[in-house]
């Protein structure tokens, strides 16, 4: 197989970060045009000696940044860029400061195992009215397809959740560490997803609304990882 221009192998450098770096300078190399077709991940992942899982994760965090667009059934492309584009002090630092949103959907989802758990039963009536609030406002916002006020509007909700385990150091951990993940890569991952998945992520938050109503530890658990479990599938959805 001859290998795509442009590319060569990570020797231990397996974050995605690298990945994306690679493909970066590749395009600003002039190698890969506006309009251009990448290749496939399959060959990207085998030119640069790295998983196919980090190649998606990869495309999807350039896709994020407006580098490249995803064509359903035809491949990756180059998007048109503007001619003096800052890659050094822009695209680059966001990509290298940034944890990887896979990591971060695990982390979170790990985390929350044990808090959503102490909050069912813990949780009180004003709990409840705080946690149909953040809701409600969920919902608002994804009727005005305000992805902003959505991501806002999230973070109160989790933030309910922590709160209704009457620890307020778990309420402190978990403030500080959603706003230590909240980052810009992550952030704007979200929005894309919820441009294509905003009513299946307001069901999923009412699923676990409706589990910690019931005190039902079994249902709450499920509908959690299936929160983080929708993003990460997305993340890691194949690019032909």
């Amino acid at each position: 197989m001859v290998r795509p221009k442009g590319f060569s192998k990570i020797a231990t450098k397996t974050k995605p970060f690298y990945v994306a770096e690679q493909i970066i300078r590749a395009i600003k190399r002039g190698e890969y045009k506006a309009n251009e077709r990448l290749p496939s991940e399959r060959e990207l992942a085998e030119a640069m000696g790295v998983s196919r899982s980090s190649v998606r994760e990869a495309l999807s965090a350039l896709q994020v940044l407006g580098i490249v667009e995803t064509r359903p059934g035809d491949g990756t492309y180059v998007k048109k860029l503007p001619e003096k584009m800052d890659w050094e002090s822009h695209i680059l630092p966001i990509l290298e400061e940034s944890d990887s949103p896979l990591k971060i959907f695990e982390a979170r989802n790990a985390f929350e195992i044990g808090v959503i758990e102490l909050a069912i039963v813990n949780v009180s009536e004003d709990d409840l009215v705080l946690l149909r609030k953040a809701l409600q406002e969920m919902r608002t916002y994804a009727a005005k397809r305000d992805f902003e006020g959505y991501l806002k509007a999230n973070f109160e909700f989790h933030m309910a959740i922590a709160r209704a385990t009457g620890n307020p150091v778990i309420e402190r951990a978990v403030a500080h560490f959603w706003r230590n993940t909240s980052q810009q890569l992550l952030n704007e991952l979200l929005k894309i997803y919820w441009h294509e998945n905003l009513v299946r992520s307001v069901e999923i938050h009412e699923r676990i609304l409706s589990a910690i109503e019931k005190r039902d530890r079994e249902l709450a658990l499920e509908a959690i990882r299936q929160h983080y479990q929708d993003p990460k599938d997305y993340l890691l959805s194949e690019r032909r």
